[in-house]
């Protein structure tokens, strides 16, 4: 089997621009060598980067019978436990889906919707005015906060600090690379093959026009003329692997903003630009989101911050 083209640096090299420098690495990498391409990041076996819409839908409407993301997975068994959706392949994968989803959806979820407003508003109520405010550890806390008391039901201080050390040890995925093992079996191999026929297609050209006009802008309007796509913004994953929570995820986020909106009159970004920086697998402003609020809507109500967690 080929695997797309890619560099052929020391793998320290590749995975150093990959760690350090994602966005621009990658961009360039797609320049050169098209929107499909191999990297040598890790001892185990070379990743095969896609970009396009079409590879992506490729992938995640693939025979799940072949890509097992299961396996894939395993970095995570440590932490979650040999039998967690996550972790899955097959039938089992989809019955365990099937049992955990109700509460994530419908009526169930909406339920949560005062809960989750009361829990914004207090936690807007405690920001101080004219002077930069880190956003990224406080909507960590607020979402950690909403976790506890919607999905568990419970204020217990001693599950919250266990949930803050798991969410901490997730986010190393080297030391988590360490504990599996490393395991990541054919599945590069797999999706290859399955990515083998538009590549073929593509009749040797490089990388396809974006598919927003200057896409690095910061321009959320541009969502208004042309909706995101299945396969374009795909921050839950697609196909049968989609995230059990992203409904919840998305109905969480609508409440708390329109919290804060209600709260604060006017938002001002508290430095020009904040550059990204790894964070564990995620990306986060590298000052943590800070924002300044300049005038308050209406007086604070008198309330306690939302706990820290970690």
């Amino acid at each position: 089997m080929t695997l797309p083209p890619g560099p052929r640096g020391p793998l320290a090299l590749n995975a150093a621009g990959w760690i350090l420098r994602p966005g621009p690495y990658s961009r360039k990498l797609r320049k050169h060598y098209g929107d499909t391409f191999s990297l040598n990041v890790e001892r185990h076996a070379p990743w095969v980067v896609i970009s396009h819409p079409d590879d992506v839908k490729t992938v995640f409407t693939g025979d799940p019978n072949v890509l097992h993301a299961g396996e894939g997975n395993q970095i995570l068994k440590p932490l979650l436990g040999a039998r967690s959706v996550l972790l899955l392949d097959g039938p089992e994968h989809m019955a365990e889906r099937k049992a955990l989803l109700p509460p994530f959806h419908g009526e169930r979820m909406q339920a949560y919707g005062e809960l989750i407003r009361d829990i914004a508003e207090a936690e807007v109520a405690t920001w101080p005015t004219n002077q930069p405010i880190a956003t990224r550890p406080r909507m960590q806390a607020l979402t950690l906060e909403i976790i506890m008391r919607a999905v568990f039901g419970t204020r217990d201080e001693r599950l919250r600090s266990l949930l803050a050390q798991l969410l901490d040890w997730m986010g190393d995925p080297a030391a988590d690379a360490r504990r599996a093992g490393g395991r990541a079996d054919d599945l590069e191999a797999r999706a290859a093959d399955a990515l083998a026929g538009r590549r073929a297609a593509q009749r040797g050209d490089r990388a396809a026009p974006y598919v927003y006009p200057d896409p690095f802008a910061f321009e959320p309007e541009r969502f208004l003329e042309k909706p995101a796509g299945t396969y374009t913004w795909i921050p839950f994953g697609g196909g049968v692997r989609r995230c059990l929570g992203a409904s919840f995820a998305l109905f969480e986020m609508k409440t708390v903003l329109r919290a804060v909106t209600q709260g604060i009159d006017n938002l001002e970004p508290a430095h020009r630009t904040e550059k990204p920086q790894r964070r564990g697998v995620t990306l986060v402003p590298a000052a943590d989101g800070r924002i300044i609020a300049a005038r308050r809507a209406a007086p604070a109500r008198r309330a306690q911050p939302v706990p820290s967690g970690r």
